[in-house]
C-alpha cells in the first residue's frame, strides 16, 4: 500500500477489514446487527494507491443505512478485540501466501518493478508489521487519510439527484477538506 507508513505495512488493509466492526456507540456486534436491521451492506478494500467502499441499502432503509455508513466513516472504534480478530484472518492469510507459488512470485516479481517504492511493499502486510499496529495508530491513520479531496463517488439506485447530495453531505460533509496524509496528496 502506498498509503501505509514504513514498518506498519498493511495499516490500510487492517482498517479497511474493520470498516464494519463498530462505529460511534456500537461495538462491533452491535454495529453489525444494526447492519441487518437496516438490511445494508457496506465494506471497505484497500488498493495499491487508493481505498474504496461500496455499500448497498434497500430504498425504505436509507435513513438507517445511510445513518451507519456516516458513523463507520467518521467515527471508527478500532477496538481490540476485532482489531485482534481482523489482524489474526489476515496473518492467517500472510501464512498460507507464504508457501504459495503464485504469492511467491507476485511478491518478487512487484520487488523487481517496483524496488524501494512502495509499490513494492506487502499490501496486506507482514507478520511483524501488523503485529506493532495499535488502536492509536489506525485512529491516526483514519484522521489523516479520511478527507473529501481525492473522492471519487458513483451512485446507481432508486435516488434523485437532490436527496443523493444531501446525503453525500451528512456522509462526507465532517471530513476535513484536504488529506494530511503525504502519500493521498500526492495522489491529487
Amino acid at each position: 500500500m502506498r498509503q501505509d507508513p514504513v514498518g506498519k505495512e498493511g495499516m490500510a488493509n487492517l482498517m479497511a477489514g474493520l470498516f464494519i466492526e463498530g462505529a460511534g456507540n456500537y461495538d462491533s456486534d452491535a454495529f453489525q446487527m444494526k447492519l441487518d436491521d437496516a438490511g445494508a451492506e457496506m465494506g471497505l478494500e484497500a488498493q495499491r494507491h487508493y481505498i474504496c467502499g461500496s455499500v448497498c441499502m434497500l430504498p425504505k432503509q436509507q435513513d438507517a443505512a445511510f445513518g451507519l455508513l456516516r458513523l463507520a466513516l467518521n467515527a471508527p472504534r478500532f477496538d481490540q478485540g476485532p482489531i485482534d480478530r481482523v489482524r489474526a484472518e489476515i496473518v492467517s492469510d500472510i501464512v498460507g501466501s507464504e508457501r504459495d507459488p503464485d504469492a511467491i512470485a507476485q511478491r518478487k516479481w512487484l520487488r523487481a518493478i517496483y524496488g524501494t517504492h512502495p509499490f513494492s511493499r506487502p499490501g496486506e502486510g507482514t507478520k511483524e508489521s501488523l503485529a506493532g499496529i495499535t488502536p492509536p495508530d489506525l485512529l491516526a491513520f483514519h484522521k489523516a487519510i479520511f478527507a473529501r479531496d481525492g473522492l471519487h463517488i458513483a451512485v446507481v439506485g432508486d435516488i434523485d439527484a437532490n436527496t443523493l447530495r444531501e446525503r453525500l453531505d451528512q456522509l462526507f460533509g465532517d471530513l476535513p477538506g484536504r488529506s494530511k496524509h503525504p502519500a493521498a496528496q500526492s495522489i491529487n
